[in-house]
């Protein structure tokens, strides 16, 4: 019932989070050629007249067009193009009705590529030239392509990494902010298309907030500086930095703490800031003074119309994470109250004669208090080990920008692993406690016998002779090739001491009770496997990590 419950509050998290973001407000802008402003915002095209008033609002599914697309541009004749968040293509539209045509493009996609949404691919129209360059942000290159979508010519990839906004600032020159090298990069353009790296200059600058160090928008201002927007980790909460003609920073917008900008455009000269997570379209002058608003009222009351179902939502998602805390303490604290009808102790086993040596073997059993604190340390580990995975995954998901449910099923394998996890989870919760239960050392005149956990699953038995029982005079016994722990950390002593003393310590040869430097030796044969596990296990995740970092997987 408790990993029921956990399931159907992760659950209503997903669906919360596709209604929170299932439209988002203002994330892109382009000037026209007449002056007029082209604006992206909850699903439509909003086209606003230079005296600030808004003349249309075209809905882009209605025509056929992504509703949320993760870049568009305008030609000279209105037609606007746009970048599909989910495919390989773009949506070539005539407005304000349609149709839309569909443009293939070789840029590179990934399964279920909304997951990374406004972030896939950025494009700039050159009606001049016939041509469309298109920042590649999965395949690290930038491409130029035919306006059918044939590829003139490519960058080789990783010459920039994550491109972002892309611009050509003369005939032969295209600018594109290379993001994860902090930096705007130009590269030289001819009929062929898009050439070398002639030039580069660093985005990085002390005026931003601490974390803010990922470029993904620039534009260029008037007087030649270029206002440029500086994210932090996951490309949220970014910084609006201007850098002068020589691209030294001269001064940091400030755009409240709550701030998640998505784009900047140059309009009726100001700059205009389009954040989308908030519903708001700012207004700045070149200095980064904030402006005078949007002259359409009407425009930013529907804005804060559209705010308004998200952040209800935004706060049933709160509660859900808090209840999605509390069900695992609940569940924990019901079993804990009802009991365990299965009981944590199995049935005694039936003695058995000795191998070594002769006479009836006498067995000693763990202290029930030392059985009761470890199956309150496994049980306790068992919860917070299911509660962690629950919450990283909660995590994972509540930081998706977008949430969709092709989205979600990136997440699937995971959700796998979890479920696998848990129910070890849960059969190591119900058996390990009586595994230790199971613990038995036994004693013959001629042998040490033993029963001894072998977590989660089952018992290592079999007896040596005394000469081969060694103690280093404290807490650690060596019986053959097992060390036991005669103490554990969380659990205590673990047999009766005066019992185990008389019928155990007392036997073991004087030659055998070693200082803990020879003890360690001896029980190194016992300790190798383990330790070259851990080891191996280690240099595996750290080579994973490496890869990953490196993009090899």
């Amino acid at each position: 019932m408790t990993l029921a419950a956990m399931a159907a509050c992760l659950a209503f998290i997903v669906y919360a989070g596709t209604r929170i973001y299932g439209t988002i407000g203002p994330s892109r802008g382009a000037v026209a050629a007449d002056g007029s402003l082209y604006l992206a915002s909850h699903g439509k095209l909003h086209v606003f007249g230079t005296d600030g008033i808004r003349r249309q609002s075209i809905d882009l599914a209605a025509i056929g067009a992504p509703p949320r697309p993760s870049d568009f541009d305008l030609h000279r004749d209105g037609r606007v193009v746009l970048v599909d968040p989910d495919n390989p293509e773009l949506a070539r539209c005539k407005l304000p009705a349609g149709p839309c045509e569909r443009v293939p493009v070789s840029i590179a996609s990934l399964p279920a590529q909304e997951v990374l949404p406004l972030n896939a691919a950025k494009i700039f129209v050159d009606d001049a030239g016939g041509r469309y360059f298109i920042s590649d942000n999965t395949g690290y290159r930038v491409l130029a392509t035919t306006q059918d979508g044939r590829t003139l010519s490519a960058t080789q990839p990783l010459v920039v990494r994550h491109p972002n906004r892309i611009a050509l600032v003369a005939p032969d020159r295209l600018e594109v902010v290379d993001t994860d090298r902090s930096r705007i990069v130009t590269f030289e353009v001819s009929d062929k298309g898009v050439g070398n790296m002639v030039g580069e200059r660093s985005t990085r600058s002390r005026l931003s907030r601490p974390g803010r160090f990922l470029p993904f928008d620039a534009e260029r201002l008037p007087d030649g500086s270029t206002a440029v927007l500086v994210a932090a980790n996951g490309m949220k909460n970014a910084d609006l930095v201007i850098f002068d003609p020589q691209g030294r920073p001269s001064t940091r917008a400030d755009l409240g703490a709550d701030s998640d900008p998505f784009d900047v455009v140059v309009w009726r000269d100001r700059l205009w800031v389009a954040d989308a997570m908030n519903y708001r379209f700012v207004s700045l002058g070149y200095d980064a003074s904030v402006a005078a608003p949007l002259e359409d009222t009407q425009f930013l009351a529907e804005l804060e119309e559209e705010r308004r179902g998200p952040e209800l939502w935004k706060e049933r998602r709160h509660a859900a994470q808090f209840v999605l805390v509390g069900i695992p303490l609940l569940g924990a604290l019901l079993i804990w109250r009802l009991g365990d009808p299965g009981g944590t102790q199995p049935s005694p086993a039936p003695s058995r004669p000795a191998p070594h040596g002769s006479g009836a073997v006498q067995w000693m059993t763990p202290r029930p208090a030392f059985l009761r604190r470890m199956t309150i340390v496994w049980q306790a580990a068992s919860w917070l080990a299911l509660l962690a995975m629950v919450l990283l995954i909660a995590r994972a998901i509540m930081q998706l920008p977008v949430f969709t449910w092709s989205g979600i099923r990136t997440f699937l394998p995971m959700l796998g692993t979890t479920f696998f996890v848990a129910l070890m989870i849960f059969v190591t919760y119900r058996l390990v406690p009586r595994t230790f239960a199971g613990m038995k050392l036994g004693t013959s005149p001629g042998a040490l016998h033993y029963e001894l956990p072998r977590p989660p699953f089952s018992l290592r038995q079999g007896s040596v002779p005394w000469e081969q029982v060694y103690f280093d005079g404290k807490r650690r016994m060596l019986v053959g090739d097992n060390l036991l722990l005669l103490w554990q950390p969380l659990g205590g002593a673990v047999f009766e001491e005066s019992e185990l003393k008389a019928a155990v310590l007392d036997r073991i040869p004087a030659a055998n009770v070693v200082d803990a430097g020879r003890f360690m030796r001896l029980a190194w044969p016992a300790l190798r496997k383990p330790i070259l596990l851990a080891v191996g296990m280690a240099l595996v995740l750290a080579l994973l990590q490496f890869a990953f970092r490196a993009r090899l997987l």
